[in-house]
């Protein structure tokens, strides 16, 4: 992971959420990924893509200012198809940790791949929002289903 951005740790955020019949949903999981800074928050200039359920980034990167990034501007390490490692274990230590908080049914969690393994740096109550720009993916639907899906709804858009 570190040679995708070697200045900061690129981690990844998996949002989930517990059901009430305590089944672990994976709503997001989100690459997060540094840019000259040493931390990868969106905030301070870092850029983001979606994993899908393998771990593998399925967009380009994008920033803040909504500039889209096919490669790394530092390294120029190609960001859609990247896999992250050890991203099974990733599922398992979220899948651990939930249980864990069980007052806490949605969290947002950080992790950090070492060459170990991965290290969970914190969990996160308020996750953010993160859905991909329409114009770094060409999908305008968003992660909305996932969302029904996780909490059971079946919500109908009156639009």
């Amino acid at each position: 992971m570190a040679a995708l951005y070697p200045d900061s740790v690129n981690t990844v955020r998996m949002i989930t959420y517990r059901d009430p019949a305590e089944k672990l949903h994976v709503i997001a999981s989100v690459l997060r990924i540094g840019n000259g800074a040493v931390i990868d928050n969106f905030a301070s200039g870092g850029m983001f893509t979606m994993l899908d359920d393998d771990g593998v980034a399925l967009y380009p990167g994008v920033d803040k200012q909504s500039n889209i990034y096919r490669e790394h501007p530092v390294t120029g390490t190609p960001i859609q198809g990247l896999h992250v490692p050890h991203y099974q274990k990733v599922v398992e230590l979220v899948a651990d940790a939930a249980t864990r908080l069980p007052t806490i049914p949605y969290v947002g969690w950080d992790i950090a791949i070492t060459q170990e393994g991965p290290a969970l740096i914190e969990a996160n109550h308020n996750s953010s929002v993160f859905q991909m720009k329409p114009s770094a993916s060409g999908i305008r639907t968003g992660l909305l289903h996932r969302y029904r899906e996780a909490i059971g709804a079946d919500i109908v858009d009156k639009r």
